[in-house]
């Protein structure tokens, strides 16, 4: 019952993100959305932070239980680009809100993620530590930024046109790469 309550608080407070400015959204809204009481939102939720939290938390433990099963990153990046098109006004309202750390938190850890596997995936393995995490590090912020900026702009391009520009991103990864292996740094 507590795992079929608490999916059912996420969906209403998803639902009324696809209407509402997160800013705006009260318990009393979600729960009566959801046909619950407030004590029984805030036996699984201390507030509103809390729920948007675990709300990204879930999503992104599935995208990364993807990632570690090897779908490749572009798989990856596709996946959540289709859960973000899918609640674009969602994620524009979170993307704007006072809380919107809690998702910069969980698409950083991703793109870390994801940067990581396709460091490796062009041959990271062999390089010194210092280099991989340098490597790692700039590339992952790059990413970073570039997928906030598509959010900020209102995620006008399609995500394929995204992932097209990520490919082209993935192509510098590997010669940065390939160039830290030939210097021997």
């Amino acid at each position: 019952m507590s795992v079929f309550t608490k999916k059912a608080i996420q969906g209403a407070f998803l639902s009324l993100l696809e209407r509402t400015p997160l800013d705006k959204i009260t318990v009393k809204m979600i729960v009566d959305a959801c046909g619950i009481s407030r004590n029984t939102f805030y036996y699984h939720y201390e507030d509103i932070n809390a729920l948007l939290k675990d709300l990204l938390e879930t999503e992104m433990d599935r995208v990364q239980s993807e990632i570690q099963n090897g779908g490749g990153w572009q798989a990856t990046v596709a996946q959540v680009l289709s859960v973000v098109a899918a609640h674009k006004r969602a994620f524009y309202h979170i993307f704007r809100s006072a809380d919107r750390k809690q998702l910069h938190l969980r698409l950083r850890t991703l793109t870390r993620s994801l940067t990581a596997q396709a460091v490796d995936a062009a041959g990271g393995q062999s390089l010194k530590p210092m280099d991989r995490e340098t490597i790692s590090v700039f590339f992952s912020s790059a990413f970073l930024g570039i997928c906030e900026q598509w959010l900020d702009e209102g995620m006008k391009e399609p995500p394929e046109a995204l992932i097209h520009r990520l490919d082209l991103f993935a192509g510098m990864l590997e010669q940065a790469v390939e160039r830290a292996a030939k210097s021997g740094h």
